[in-house]
């Protein structure tokens, strides 16, 4: 399997590109009231510094957590409740 699959399997491709659309609607409505509320331009440079940083976390969230029906898929193909179930018939805690 290329990595190009393996990313659209675990959906990173459209995280990615929903996360790039909803940080530049951000940025854009930032850019936008930040000059009539008087900000200074440091104030959307964290704006925009936030909205990169978090691009990465969101990709990293995407690969190794898949959302699905019944719950949050974990790593490759474990679900919370199977991680939980094998947690606890050990003696742990998740």
């Amino acid at each position: 399997m290329s990595l190009l699959q393996e990313l659209q399997r675990r959906n990173v491709i459209r995280v990615a590109t929903a996360y790039v659309v909803a940080a530049w609607l951000i940025v854009q409505v930032a850019e936008t009231t930040f000059e009539a509320f008087e900000f200074g331009p440091e104030t959307l440079r964290l704006v925009r510094a936030k909205a990169q940083a978090e691009q990465g976390y969101q990709r990293l969230r995407a690969y190794f957590y898949a959302l699905a029906l019944l719950g949050t898929e974990v790593g490759l193909g474990q679900s919370a409740l199977e991680l939980q179930r094998c947690d606890s018939a050990r003696g742990g805690y998740l």
